[in-house]
């Protein structure tokens, strides 16, 4: 079995602007956190652990929001020799608990990826979110871990063992107090896994969202995350629409963000506006990739309308199927988005 269908299963980026990682000030932020040891076996994507030294709690009121991200992630493979198509991965969630956090609810998002062995052994990805709190309350906000490799891997390499670097770190901004005026999500809807959209040519644009402008500030930083996968044809069984494709020898993608000003009644205000274009090759090997966009601009870019359309653009450049993951389990978001204005 593939190693991105068992963790499905197991989960209970101004025209010519370059994408660039733009953040907040972090405000209330956790110390690094210290090393972290781990054994993974055989259904290894079954086992979340929480990540020593990443919780950040707080208390807030309905409707307060805080922007979250990670910084200095990664994830080392200790264990020896394995060889190409080995290819175990690894998944860090971003989560959070408290009250009226309950199932069907959005709780957090991940970003996953497999390694491509013999020649890496370290795994660094980045998760951010915009908490919005459903309730008055106390909330408390983690990274986990999720790290996996095929059964026959460990049939003949035994446990695995990993660690997470010293020096994570999962920070927290407050919106509406400081820098960050005002801020909101967006998710792609939940989908079964059977129907998660597979990209076989074209541009798929993601269903986005309209920010309303606030003139309080003058710089806007969007972040739009989306966790892909090439099909392999031992994927068909959990994917079908991946069945019939001529070849499975990975895939190229592209993605970038657009920005469409509005008039308040939702027409055009001004022209479209794109951020630069990401190519991603996800290999055989990789299988599961998320690519991670950010794009900060001049609001005065935006020619003084009132609000701003913004979605992510996916276009398949080549090669293989490719699935855009939609599936939530237990409140984790797969490919979302955020926008904060600063």
């Amino acid at each position: 079995m593939r190693r991105r269908a068992r963790l499905l299963t197991a989960l209970l980026a101004v025209v010519g602007l370059p994408l660039v990682g733009i953040t907040p000030a972090a405000q209330g932020q956790t110390t690094a956190a210290p090393e972290f040891r781990y054994q993974v076996g055989k259904n290894g994507s079954s086992v979340i652990r929480s990540i020593p030294g990443t919780q950040v709690t707080f208390t807030a009121t309905t409707g307060q929001k805080r922007y979250l991200y990670t910084k200095n992630l990664t994830a080392e493979l200790l264990t020896s020799g394995l060889g190409s198509g080995d290819a175990p991965g690894t998944t860090f969630i971003l989560h959070c608990t408290g009250p009226n956090m309950t199932d069907g609810r959005q709780r957090g998002v991940y970003s996953a990826q497999n390694m491509a062995t013999p020649g890496e052994t370290r795994t660094s990805l980045q998760a951010r979110w915009l908490f919005i709190a459903p309730a008055n309350g106390s909330f408390t906000c983690e990274v986990q871990v999720s790290s996996y490799a095929r059964n026959d891997v460990i049939d003949r390499f035994g446990i695995l063992q990993w660690r997470i670097l010293a020096g994570a770190e999962l920070l927290s901004t407050p919106v509406g107090t400081g820098a960050v005026t005002t801020a909101a999500r967006w998710a792609l809807p939940s989908l079964p896994v059977a129907d998660q959209t597979v990209l076989w040519n074209g541009t798929l644009r993601t269903n986005g969202y309209t920010h309303v402008l606030s003139t309080a500030a003058t710089q806007v930083t969007v972040i739009q995350d989306v966790n892909l996968t090439t099909c392999h044809k031992a994927d068909v069984p959990k994917f079908p629409r991946c069945g019939g494709a001529p070849a499975y020898n990975g895939s190229t993608i592209e993605t970038w963000i657009e920005a469409q000003p509005q008039n308040s009644n939702g027409t055009a205000c001004g022209s479209l506006l794109k951020s630069s274009v990401t190519s991603t090759f996800i290999s055989v090997a990789r299988h599961h990739k998320t690519v991670n966009g950010t794009w900060s601009f001049a609001r005065s870019s935006l020619g003084g309308c009132p609000q701003v359309r913004l979605s992510l653009q996916i276009r398949h450049a080549g090669g293989a199927p490719t699935i855009v993951h939609s599936n939530w389990v237990n409140g984790i978001a797969p490919t979302h988005g955020v926008v904060y204005q600063h």
